[in-house]
């Protein structure tokens, strides 16, 4: 999980494929891959 302190692992293909959130941005040129566990995904930050 992308999320600071979050110890939960994952392939990035696994979490896209178990709906997890994930996200890719292009930063000064660089791929930024970053995927967050159920506990950390947007729905559950907001709560």
């Amino acid at each position: 999980c992308s999320f600071d302190d979050c110890n939960s692992t994952f392939h990035p293909s696994c979490a896209k494929e178990a709906n997890l959130y994930t996200s890719v941005k292009v930063i000064e040129g660089r791929i930024k891959h970053k995927a967050y566990c159920r506990a950390h995904g947007p729905d559950q930050m907001e709560k």
